[in-house]
């Protein structure tokens, strides 16, 4: 039976008040490995570095894989297993402080693109400022991680701010993204972070219910489709009707014979 490969990092805790971590480890599981059903008093973060698993809070089930990380809150029950043709292999590590609070607005699973996260292994290179270096770290983690959640949030009402007061017009992603100097792909990912809808359908959704209360107002296919910003009156059609389960005319047609 094939066995973990398990690796701690001893630390000294020296009780810091703002964010203490408590340990710090690697492991790779053998398949099907499972820890918990458990419960904690601190935060405790998980990033998986290759494979997959389960993670279940509380009953809720979440599959994670290599890139994405998965917290466990002070106050829940929890369990991981690794899975069994892939299983994974992640680094933890447990922490406490008055900043450690910030994580219980993150989601239990999320994507991570930072490299502070697993600089924290190098800890074994320190013998007497382990805690020190790795502190430091999650410090760099903390600032990281945060001030790409409030980019989120300012990215994404300035996105819809625009849409808002431009749906009349034709609006492309790639143009969107380059008057925010972003690249497309990065600005779509936010998006939908965000929103739980890609940017594209955003769009689109938008401009159909602004169409659908032109229609409701009396005003004919081809004006509500210009004033929305479609030329094509067949794709605006189409698109209504994919969006708003009916065809335009039919609402149209609806409002004549009132």
């Amino acid at each position: 039976m094939q066995q973990n490969e398990r690796k701690y990092f001893l630390m000294e805790n020296k009780n810091y008040r703002t964010l203490n971590v408590l340990s710090l480890g690697r492991e790779a599981c053998a398949p099907l490995h499972s820890f918990g059903y458990a419960y904690t008093n601190f935060y405790l973060i998980h990033y998986v570095m290759r494979g997959c698993g389960t993670f279940v809070k509380n009953g809720k089930s979440h599959k994670v894989c290599a890139g994405q990380m998965f917290i466990i809150k002070p106050d829940n029950t929890y369990t991981y297993t690794a899975d069994e043709k892939d299983p994974w292999e992640y680094m933890w590590f447990s922490f406490k402080g008055d900043i450690a609070a910030m994580f219980e607005a993150l989601p239990d699973v999320m994507p991570v693109e930072s490299t502070v996260i697993t600089q924290m292994l190098r800890a074994e290179e320190y013998e007497t400022m382990k805690m020190e270096y790795v502190t430091g770290k999650l410090y760099e983690f903390v600032a990281e991680i945060f001030e790409e959640k409030s980019a989120r949030k300012d990215y994404v009402k300035i996105v819809e701010d625009f849409i808002k007061a431009n749906y009349m017009r034709k609006i492309y992603v790639k143009d969107i993204a380059k008057m925010l100097n972003l690249n497309n792909k990065y600005l779509s990912r936010v998006f939908k972070a965000g929103k739980g809808v890609s940017l594209q359908e955003y769009i689109i959704a938008y401009k159909m219910q602004k169409a659908q209360a032109l229609l409701f107002k009396g005003l004919s296919v081809a004006e509500a489709a210009r004033l929305v910003g479609y030329d094509d009156m067949f794709a605006f059609s189409k698109m209504f009707k994919r969006y708003m389960g009916e065809a335009p005319s039919q609402i149209y047609a609806k409002k004549v014979a009132e």
